[in-house]
């Protein structure tokens, strides 16, 4: 498998205002090395399939890059991103997710993954399938977060959790909007806030 654009191991790296579509049906639209310490992303129609619109890697390879960047950060702000996972960008701190538009192919996967972060932002973003009729899973995967500010997003039609926040803590959560129009499948297991297992202060 490949990306369309891959960032590698450099200090900033800036994609503004491209329209980026897969070259092949394994393709990610962007791929960030978990070693770049800053990335920016704004203003950009990302078309990745049945992939990940963005996604955070160990080289450049389909392997998740889990690395915690503590010292850096990101700013994804005011893409459009078609795909079946809108963006993983696992342990990325000082993270700010801002109108992000994220369209999710039908049975897709999770729309924001930024698990084990700190001081990250997700602001006004909207999550929703593709299809009229279509389904995911997750709509921000936002475990072990702390001091995070989830404010004015809006997440349509996913089957199981709006925001999954296993180990949330020291969280502002304000604002948000869960909607779910169907059933789904018949699945009955929908939250729109999933706070356990050592959540507090939120």
């Amino acid at each position: 498998s490949s990306s369309t654009i891959y960032a590698g191991n450099i200090d900033t790296v800036t994609i503004n205002n491209c329209v980026i579509s897969g070259n092949s049906s394994t393709a990610d639209g962007i791929r960030i090395n978990q070693y770049l310490k800053y990335f920016i992303i704004r203003e950009n129609t990302i078309k990745a399939g049945s992939n990940y619109g963005i996604h955070k890697v160990n080289g450049n390879t389909s392997t998740n890059g889990d690395n915690t960047n503590t010292q850096g950060g990101a700013e994804i702000v005011g893409n459009t991103i078609y795909a079946y996972v809108g963006m993983r960008i696992y342990g990325t701190h000082n993270a700010r997710i801002d109108s992000n538009t994220i369209l999710l192919a039908d049975q897709g996967s999770q729309g924001i993954n930024n698990s084990n972060s700190r001081h990250s932002n997700y602001s006004h973003n909207l999550i929703m399938p593709q299809d009229e009729f279509g389904w995911y899973n997750t709509g921000m995967s936002l475990s072990s977060n702390y001091y995070a500010t989830i404010h004015g997003n809006e997440i349509r039609n996913c089957r199981d959790e709006a925001f999954y926040m296993r180990y949330a803590r020291n969280d502002t959560v304000t604002q948000n909007i869960v909607t779910r129009d169907w059933s789904c499948d018949n699945d009955d297991s929908h939250r729109a806030f999933s706070l356990t297992e050592n959540s507090w202060n939120n």
